[in-house]
């Protein structure tokens, strides 16, 4: 059971890194996340290599106009997961989520979908 997660923005170099670097940090590493930049994508050329160690599965896809909707959309249509997840680029992740989500998946093979949610850590 394969993760695909779509990660769609607008050059926001400071908060998509953190979101990349907490998906790099995953136990579970059987996922791929799509990155759409909508232009200009040249401001975040550098956050998508890393440490081999830590190299995710990062389908890059340029787009040629703007649009989260239109981003996404595209992003899904590219999507070889079986389970497939949008996520916002100013998001993070804890270390186990993956492997949370996908024993949720496991453990109730006819769910549709799941949600999750940010608590704060104080």
């Amino acid at each position: 059971m394969r993760i695909s997660l779509v990660l769609a923005t607008v050059g926001r170099v400071d908060v998509v890194g953190r979101c990349l670097d907490s998906l790099r940090a995953q136990t579970d590493k059987d996922f791929e996340v799509l990155f759409l930049p909508l232009p200009p994508p040249s401001t975040l050329e550098h956050l998508i290599g890393g440490p081999p160690s830590s190299a995710l599965n990062l389908p890059h896809i340029r787009l040629e106009s703007h649009g989260l909707s239109r981003a996404r959309n595209i992003g899904i249509s590219e999507a070889i997961g079986d389970i497939v997840g949008l996520t916002v680029d100013d998001g993070w992740y804890e270390t186990e989520s993956m492997e949370y989500v996908r024993r949720a998946f496991q453990a109730h093979p006819n769910a549709q979908g799941i949600f999750g949610r940010w608590v704060a850590p104080y």
